[in-house]
């Protein structure tokens, strides 16, 4: 498993998720998703901080935090988008939930919970209220075995 591999994991939950698909959700820096198009809403998942640990000496932990920025259009009527934006927003944490290994089949995966989130933010362009936005933060834990080279 890879860091790259469990993002994936994660990505494919998102995209699982009704009003939710390959159209309007990405991966790293796609935030260019956002000037498609294709959809009013979108989410952008990418790498957080991580921390590394041998807990025995040729097994190591490796504890990751993904973030899920979830994006709504803005329009007139602010309210409607803001009870939009958390509507997806819970959809996508009662998703994960369920996959506490991200549905990993390698077994690499030992755990993964929605550890929380932050405030809603609003994102501007050109002195204009264009998106209002949350993050989701995803931790979870792999174990890697090491063999020593030396």
């Amino acid at each position: 498993m890879s860091y790259k591999n469990g993002e994936i994991l994660i990505t494919e939950q998102v995209e699982a998720v009704g009003g939710f698909s390959g159209v309007n959700v990405g991966r790293g820096t796609k935030w260019r998703l956002l000037n498609s198009g294709d959809a009013d809403h979108y989410a952008v998942v990418r790498k957080g901080q991580h921390t590394e640990a041998f807990e025995t000496k040729t097994q190591k932990e490796r504890r990751y935090r993904t973030v899920i920025e979830v994006l709504q259009q803005v329009s007139e009527d602010l309210t409607d988008r803001y009870d939009d934006l958390l509507g997806y927003a819970d959809a996508i944490t009662d998703r994960l939930d369920k996959y506490w290994q991200l549905a990993d089949t390698t077994g690499d995966i030992v755990d993964a919970n929605v550890s929380g989130g932050d405030e809603v933010k609003e994102v501007w362009i050109r002195d204009v209220l264009a998106w209002i936005k949350v993050e989701i933060f995803v931790d979870w834990l792999e174990v890697v075995h090491v063999v020593f080279a030396e």
